[in-house]
């Protein structure tokens, strides 16, 4: 009969002591938002400059941020529901109602894609009731936007770039748009013939805004993840890595 293996007993407990002061895995967390190049754009390495912002922010509280990618209108569905948790929006009064607000992620400024020869300006929304404007699905320019919607003849589509086609070849007059994000889609999709054709009016600008991570004020996890999200956002400002990405935001503009 061979012998018992006597260390049997301690092997066990060395394991069980290994499980019991491993660091714990990194938390979990899926964020809910669409394709906004070139702040969220599902085909860079980077997945957009905000998305690296706000992983590398949850990274630095060992929160794990993945990205799922729907239409904006279904996102904003989504987040209502009170169970998730998405970023790259801007505040109005509706949704400040309803959501959670981050820190600001970053900064921008909307204005409106035309065509050259149509020599477009205005300087109140009442000049602006003569016009076409088209404007994308789930997209927000602020309360004073919001408030002339209705008096403004506004034509929704579900992308940006069906709004860029439409200014083309003249179905509306003005698309109102985030400057970066549009030029981005512009030298990305548009012969050079095209881009010569357009131009933006950036004063008075549509609106500026700031983009923040968001959750339903219903979500009883959403004041965990926003603090949460905003250490990490801190570390990121003192470590300069928030300005770093910032400044390739500008570099495309």
């Amino acid at each position: 009969m061979g012998s018992i293996n006597t260390n049997i007993p301690m092997l066990l407990l060395l394991i069980t002591l290994v499980d019991i002061i491993s660091p714990a895995q990194a938390e979990e967390l899926t964020l809910l938002i669409d394709d906004y190049p070139p702040y969220i754009d599902s085909t860079q390495p980077n997945q957009g400059f905000w998305s690296e912002m706000v992983i590398l922010a949850f990274e630095r509280v060992s929160i794990q941020a993945k990205l799922e990618y729907k239409p904006w209108g279904r996102v904003e569905l989504e987040l209502n529901k009170a169970n998730r948790v998405s970023f790259g929006w801007v505040k109005d009064s509706r949704r400040l109602k309803r959501w959670h607000y981050s820190e600001t992620i970053s900064k921008g400024a909307a204005g409106f894609l035309v065509k050259k020869s149509n020599k477009i300006s205005w300087s109140t929304y009442e000049d602006l009731r003569q016009y076409k404007i088209g404007k994308t699905i789930g997209y927000s320019f602020g309360d004073e936007f919001k408030k002339w919607e209705p008096l403004l003849n506004i034509q929704q589509v579900p992308e940006d770039r069906q709004n860029i086609q439409k200014v083309l070849i003249g179905r509306i007059d003005l698309f109102a748009t985030e400057i970066a994000s549009a030029a981005m889609l512009i030298r990305k999709h548009l012969t050079e013939a095209e881009k010569n054709r357009l131009s933006f009016i950036t004063t008075p600008a549509l609106t500026i805004w700031s983009s923040h991570l968001v959750c339903s004020k219903e979500y009883e996890k959403c004041p965990y993840y926003i603090n949460k999200f905003n250490q990490g956002l801190r570390v990121l400002t003192n470590q300069g890595t928030k300005q770093k990405i910032i400044n390739k935001i500008n570099s495309l503009k």
